[in-house]
């Protein structure tokens, strides 16, 4: 039993150390798009309905592969479904770095979807898996500041490359280059995560859940549009800086880097700091804070912008949390269901966002954040019976 105790210890920090450095790739990816996504618009002289396509074929990649990776999960094994998506997601990264055309952006969006889609999914459930039921929403925290600490560098990393004349597609050089580290760092210690894949086995085979159910993804409809209208300021900020502000480009990628750091701030503090409320009372709180200083951003001043990270920071990992709660035996169901309702949102979000600022103004169009909110709170609402 000692044995297995201290071979179970090794299992969580490295499944947890998985997780937390794959998501910190996966922020630095997903991030670098936003603040490069007008220099984009400028050099193929293309529309923001055509622009978002850059995004929504991404969200689209994902939400393919999430829906299958309830199955991929239960048939192979965790550590060749890491490397496989780590594979897919460097490729992506290269293509990015070689494109000419905007096409070739498109083709490196798609591979990067089909690359993080699994990704996504297997960080929920390593997390789930390895954390006790009293740590999992701090350990949650710490893996989403994770992803807020590699937004804050990802605008950074841009602002340097142009400012030093390097031009901006070199930060795909520089992410291709850490998906390269992480790549070769998941041979280290192959066999220790995948004996949650052997436990598993048996423990559900009599379940064979590999379907994605309406209770699945009526409860993943809280946090789909939650992180819709977190790419959306991730995203569109720069441009919106930009456009209505008159900022540069490099000045409004430090702005965006402020709003992530302030993502980031948020979540190691609740890392840390147990709140004496329930998760579902928090989640109310913070959403409605996040509705409110949103208005004020559009409204008075887009310094609020950057407070909105504040608010918004523990909404992901609380939300996880919840679902634990509710699904403890369908994991891989209910975290697949919250990648491919995201995907959804983030493809409908990219869309109508396109297509509003094309219509009426990127300041229209930034709206759009604190009407998905306010659509999560009302799932958040409707869902009181059923989750905990």
């Amino acid at each position: 039993m000692k044995l297995w105790s201290t071979e179970r210890a090794r299992i969580s920090f490295y499944s947890i150390f998985y997780a937390y450095i794959s998501l910190f790739l996966y922020g630095m990816i997903d991030n670098i798009r936003g603040p490069i996504y007008p220099e984009l618009l400028k050099r193929f002289s293309i529309d923001h309905s055509t622009g978002s396509w850059f995004f929504s074929l991404a969200s689209f990649s994902i939400l393919v592969a999430a829906y299958f990776s309830p199955w991929l999960l239960r048939s192979q094994k965790y550590i060749v479904i890491f490397r496989l998506s780590l594979f897919l997601t460097l490729l992506s990264q290269v293509v990015f770095y070689f494109s000419d055309s905007f096409y070739g952006f498109l083709l490196g969006a798609t591979l990067m979807g089909f690359g993080v889609g699994p990704l996504t999914v297997l960080q929920n459930v390593l997390v789930m898996k390895a954390s006790s039921p009293h740590n999992l929403s701090r350990i949650m925290n710490g893996l989403h500041a994770n992803y807020g600490g590699a937004s804050l560098f990802a605008p950074l990393v841009v602002a340097f490359a142009i400012q030093i004349n390097w031009g901006y597609q070199a930060a795909f050089l520089i992410s291709s280059a850490f998906a390269l580290g992480v790549f070769l760092i998941s041979f280290a210690t192959p066999h220790l995560v995948d004996i949650y894949h052997k436990v598993d086995m048996v423990k559900n085979e009599s379940i064979k859940k590999n379907h994605i159910s309406i209770n699945h993804a009526g409860f993943a409809s809280i946090l789909a549009l939650y992180v819709a209208a977190e790419v959306l300021l991730g995203t569109r900020l720069s441009y919106y800086l930009i456009d209505i502000h008159g900022f540069n480009q490099a000045q409004a990628s430090v702005w965006v880097s402020y709003f992530f750091l302030a993502l980031f701030i948020s979540r190691i503090g609740f890392t840390f700091v147990k709140v004496p409320i329930s998760h579902r009372a928090l989640l109310l709180v913070m959403m409605s804070l996040s509705f409110l200083v949103m208005l004020l951003s559009a409204f008075v001043d887009p310094t609020f912008f950057i407070l909105t990270g504040f608010t918004m920071g523990p909404i992901y990992a609380l939300s996880i949390s919840l679902a634990k709660d509710q699904f403890p035996e369908e994991l891989e169901s209910v975290s697949a269901a919250a990648v491919v309702l995201s995907g959804v949102a983030i493809v409908s979000m990219h869309s109508l966002v396109g297509w509003v600022t094309d219509l009426y103004g990127i300041k229209n169009a930034m709206l759009i954040a604190p009407l998905l909110l306010i659509l999560s709170v009302g799932f958040l609402l409707r869902s009181k019976n059923k989750v905990k």
